[in-house]
């Protein structure tokens, strides 16, 4: 009989131990098909139960003992148990069950069940968060398209009119183009030869939603429309090239007459259209983001937020003005777009670690600094993969062009343990 088990640092006896992992298999039958398909779903995670007990030199003390380790159980969160066969696991308690006997003084006998805690193995928040900020962006294409449809309707307007909103067209692709220097080169072919189609639409009453869809979806698309991998540093520069499209305008145009104040308009609505499909391509790019700190993630959150907030208060105060619920929807969209961002990029940074800073006396070699500021576990060759991985993030982190000198006597940044 050994004394050596404790669960949150509670320490009780054992006389009986067991255990059992369990494998997991769907099975799938088929029409036409004498077998099954048997789909591996994992195993299940260990299961351990403890046949144990408590002693104390008196019945207050081991019942203040059990009162203790009642409350150590009854806290679902994970804590370490300390195993006579495993060793520390982290564990939840799934079962307790506590017997005190006549013929055994001072003692209480423990039926305990306990299972591993693997971290979360189901679809965290964040993904279910995500496919509601997708969702919120679909619904806000839809209101800034039936904006755009409303305000840019210049039927039976005099044919300088529909000039003038051609030639807003014409600066429209022309700052697009601008931007293409920061783009590689899948996503600068398919923005190019969508702008080039965009300039060339003719200016007719409606319609021009959903040419104006297409071409901020081809920042996330290639020419073939496959889905442009925006986890790496593709992102940044599209979101960056995104962000300078949320703020833009067009040359503003003299109201001197009805008509001339209706292209005016009309252009006006087209530049916020740009904007506000910016913003959602923008915030759609951060679904896929893969943030290196927590750092990153709140200030693209912020940064994000901010720029739809202006957005926002102004369709909101268009519409108080006009009285039109076209932008009160608009309005209304946006900000169910911004609350899903927010709830999503908030709980991405929740399990990201903080950036911090450290100033070398002298330079060092960026693998020395990995190895000083993150040690090398126990040698392994993941350890090393890893330590290896994080020096590049060094070099990479302080744009630095020779790893094999970090510089000293400046704050370096790092990703914080």
């Amino acid at each position: 009989m050994t004394i050596g088990c404790s669960f949150r640092g509670i320490p009780f006896g054992w006389e009986e131990r067991g255990g059992e992992i369990t494998p997991r298999f769907v099975e799938h039958d088929f029409p036409q098909k004498r077998g099954r398909w048997h789909e591996d779903m994992a195993a299940g995670p260990r299961v351990f139960t403890i046949v144990g007990y408590l002693l104390g030199g008196s019945t207050e003390l081991v019942r203040a003992r059990l009162r203790l380790l009642m409350k150590a159980c009854g806290d679902q969160r994970p804590g370490t148990l300390i195993h006579p066969t495993f060793g520390a696991v982290r564990s939840v308690c799934t079962g307790f069950k506590h017997k005190e006997s006549i013929s055994k003084l001072n003692r209480i006998d423990l039926d305990m069940t306990f299972v591993e805690d693997e971290g979360a193995q189901f679809p965290i928040a964040g993904r279910w968060i995500g496919a509601a900020l997708g969702n919120a962006i679909d619904g806000a294409r839809d209101q800034i398209g039936a904006g755009l449809d409303q305000v840019f309707n210049l039927a039976g307007m005099p044919s300088y009119v529909t000039d003038l909103a051609s030639e807003g067209l014409a600066d429209l692709a022309v700052q697009v183009f601008g931007t293409l220097g920061l783009l590689s080169a899948p996503v600068r072919f398919a923005v190019s030869t969508r702008t080039s189609l965009l300039a060339g639409i003719a200016v007719e009453a409606g319609g021009l939603s959903a040419p104006l869809g297409g071409l901020f979806a081809a920042y996330t698309t290639d020419s073939a429309d496959r889905t442009i991998d925006m986890t790496g540093p593709e992102a940044e520069a599209t979101a960056a090239v995104l962000a300078s499209l949320s703020t833009f305008t067009l040359p503003g145009q003299p109201a001197t007459t009805f008509a001339r104040a209706v292209a005016a308009q009309a252009l006006d609505g087209l530049a916020a259209t740009v904007r506000r499909l910016a913003l959602l391509e923008e915030a759609n790019v951060s679904r896929q983001r893969r943030f290196v700190s927590s750092d990153q993630a709140i200030a693209a959150r912020d940064d994000l937020a901010d720029r739809l907030d202006v957005e926002i208060l102004a369709a909101a105060d268009q519409a108080s003005t006009d009285g039109n619920d076209v932008l009160a929807r608009i309005g209304d969209a946006l900000a169910a777009v911004r609350a899903e961002m927010v709830a999503d990029l908030t709980e991405r940074a929740a399990s990201l670690k903080p950036v911090a800073h450290i100033v070398l006396k002298q330079a060092r070699p960026a693998i020395a600094v990995a190895y000083a500021l993150y040690g090398d576990g126990d040698a392994s060759a993941g350890e090393r993969q890893r330590t290896l991985a994080l020096t590049e993030d060094l070099a990479v982190r302080n744009r630095v062009r020779d790893p094999g000198e970090m510089p000293g006597g400046v704050a370096l940044e790092y990703q914080a343990a």
